[in-house]
């Protein structure tokens, strides 16, 4: 009697097993991937390849085919979100699946050498400098840095009424200096500020979307050195940024306490992070917050240009606050709302990572009825979703006023009001410290200069140089005078 119970619940749960594994691969069958344009047989959607500006493609193709969009290159799979929901349901609320970072041959293997931590997969290496950034960037952290980015700025207006006409070298100059002050300290800014610079440069031009084919096609990255110069060139030039990077590190005054690197080190013990880990999470943070301000405060001089009565308010609410006698401080933030809602809409309006970083997806999902294979390439159109017409009317009109009362609950900003800072955990380290830089060289340009076009022929929105994934504007002809 027993045996044959036994045998009777052993054949039910068979049963059972062969019923839910029949209907879980009949329903994997009929679930479909994500609609999208179609390719050429095995170069599938390779044109894209070559787009200086793939997020407005990617932006027409939300029209035809809706908020999630896929596409092959080279058998390669891409997803693209085009919406916050999309975007905020897979990125933030599915991090552990979305958290994963597509291989990059080029970037993040020869020319740094897996010790960029934005670039690298999600894992222990990740984790740990992940939370080193997060622990020498917080809020509270930072405040220590306000007093040297109040100095910065007011330079940075001397410079620019100095020689308006070099107002690009200037900026540039001005924040690579400010955040490798703040990274390693006064004294080795200057030549951080250079080797930084030049590593960063080399980056955003690698990136730029057909610079190299080892992405798409690896075997060429096991070809012999003497066969591919650019790969003997680009692993040299790793072996001086680790030499550099190590070198700056090490200079860093201990006990100190005035820069990154001298609190990251004397936190060895907590962060569980070696010198050569602790050099390059250090120059990775100042070359991300150079590049990034340096690229987005011009796009702040072009919208000063272009609506000089945007520039007339904010000067007003200066003057009513700060008056002329001094320039503007962190402690009059938060009676400056205007100048506030300028560094939103400036970050909204013109985002210069409009696609941001792709992610990897690490395992099959599924989403509105579409597979997402384990592998697939994952693109947030942070373009399209800043220009979400339900969120930001006129938006393609440069608008701070539109913070002022901003009742929407953006999805994945994290109380940003825009999503031009990434999604998740993956969101940018540095965002709390770039709004400050932002905020604090703003109010004292606006205090101090009037910004006008030059000329008769009048400026246009669309002066940027794009380099596939980076946005920024080029050297626009404008009038930086001081304020009478």
């Amino acid at each position: 009697m027993a045996l044959r119970l036994y045998l009777c619940a052993l054949s039910g749960l068979a049963s059972f097993f062969l019923v839910r594994w029949t209907t879980s691969r009949t329903a994997r069958k009929s679930t479909t991937s994500p609609p999208g344009p179609p390719g050429l047989p095995f170069l599938g959607v390779v044109s894209l390849l070559w787009e200086r500006k793939p997020w407005l493609r990617f932006t027409e193709w939300k029209e035809v085919h809706g908020p999630v969009v896929q596409l092959k290159i080279f058998g390669k799979t891409i997803v693209i979100l085009n919406t916050h929901e999309a975007a905020f349901d897979l990125l933030c609320r599915r991090s552990r699946t979305y958290n994963g970072r597509p291989r990059s041959i080029l970037i993040s293997e020869m020319m740094t050498g897996g010790l960029a931590f934005p670039l690298v997969d999600s894992g222990p290496f990740w984790k740990r400098h992940r939370r080193a950034a997060q622990t020498v960037l917080h809020p509270r952290a930072i405040k220590q840095y306000q007093g040297n980015q109040e100095r910065h700025s007011v330079q940075l207006v001397q410079a620019l009424l100095q020689n308006a006409d070099a107002w690009s070298e200037h900026v540039k100059d001005s924040l690579y200096s400010l955040f490798c002050s703040v990274g390693y300290g006064d004294t080795n800014k200057g030549r951080a500020s250079e080797h930084i610079r030049n590593f960063i440069g080399r980056i955003v031009y690698a990136a730029i979307p057909g610079s190299s084919m080892t992405d798409f096609l690896p075997s060429l990255a096991h070809l012999p050195s003497w066969l591919l110069p650019s790969k003997r060139r680009r692993l040299a030039q790793f072996r001086a940024d680790d030499e550099a990077f190590v070198g700056l590190i090490s200079d860093a005054p201990i006990g100190s306490g005035d820069s990154m690197a001298t609190n990251l080190l004397e936190d060895r013990g907590t962060n569980d992070m070696g010198p050569r880990e602790a050099a390059w999470l250090i120059a990775v943070l100042c070359a991300i917050g150079g590049e990034v301000t340096s690229s987005v405060l011009p796009v702040f001089l072009l919208a000063m240009a272009l609506y000089p009565d945007i520039q007339l308010r904010a000067q007003a609410e200066i003057d009513g606050v700060v008056g002329k006698d001094r320039f503007p401080t962190f402690q009059d933030s938060n009676k400056l709302p205007y100048i506030q809602a300028i560094v939103c809409e400036v970050l909204r309006w013109r985002p210069i990572g409009p696609i941001g970083f792709p992610r990897c997806c690490l395992q099959d999902d599924y989403y509105q009825g579409h597979i997402i294979s384990a592998g697939s390439i994952v693109v947030p159109n942070i373009w399209a979703m800043n220009r979400d017409a339900g969120i930001y009317p006129d938006s393609d009109e440069f608008r701070p006023e539109r913070f002022l009362d901003f009742k929407h609950d953006v999805l994945g900003a994290q109380g940003q009001g825009h999503v031009s800072y990434g999604f998740g955990d993956r969101i940018c380290s540095g965002m709390h410290i770039a709004n400050d830089a932002l905020f604090i060289n703003i109010a004292a340009i606006l205090h101090a200069c009037d910004i006008s076009q030059i000329g008769s022929t009048p400026l246009t929105k669309d002066v940027f140089d794009d380099f596939g994934i980076v946005t920024r504007p080029g050297t626009f002809p404008c009038r930086v005078t001081a304020r009478v």
